[in-house]
């Protein structure tokens, strides 16, 4: 075969498979058009809110940190916890972030985690967890299959809400853990 058949051959048959679908580059082209849609929606975001903004589009998962007042809002099949999210909210064991919102000018915080442990066994580790750390609980109830507590030690209060997820086809529980901490009034002299 001369040099100018093979030419042809080499530019067409790519050509003809990506018309027969059967493209072997596709699935690089799809990842990059996916990965540019989600740096164009990162960018578009940020500029618009003033924050970081980070969008996953393979867990669905989005995260928003405004750069002026370190405030973080995620949500996701498993978002992630910032760093200086308050020790005070204690993680439940193997239960997977859903959502997480931290104000630092309001002194709040809020989780929602999802477990596949049973709301009950969820509910006395907390219970253990808080009361055994010198937290006081200061309310409890059960109603309609949702459990919550309030906890408080000091000027920090934390609130538990658990409930079985009966909607999905693999049943879990739904964890939602909010956080405040009251500022402490210092007497001022007059």
């Amino acid at each position: 075969m001369n040099k100018k058949i093979l030419s042809v051959i080499a530019i067409a048959l790519p050509l003809s498979l990506m018309g027969f679908g059967c493209n072997p580059f596709q699935k690089a082209q799809d990842k990059l058009t996916e990965k540019a849609a989600e740096k164009m929606t990162e960018g578009l975001l940020g500029k618009a809110t003033g924050g970081k903004v980070d969008v996953d589009t393979d867990s669905g998962e989005v995260q928003f940190k405004d750069n002026k007042t370190g405030d973080v809002f995620g949500f996701g099949e498993n978002v992630k916890v910032p760093d200086d999210f308050p020790q005070e909210v204690l993680l439940y064991p193997d239960a997977k972030p859903n959502s997480v919102i931290t104000s630092r000018k309001e002194h709040t915080a809020n989780i929602t985690l999802t477990s596949t442990d049973d709301a009950g066994k969820i509910a006395e580790w907390y219970e253990e967890k808080y009361t055994g750390d010198g937290w006081e609980e200061e309310n409890s109830s059960t109603i309609n299959n949702l459990e919550y507590r309030e906890y408080i030690k000091g000027n920090k209060k934390v609130v538990v809400s658990i409930w079985p997820n009966e909607s999905e086809e693999t049943k879990s529980t739904m964890i939602t853990l909010g956080y405040r901490e009251e500022e402490v009034e210092t007497p001022t002299e007059e």
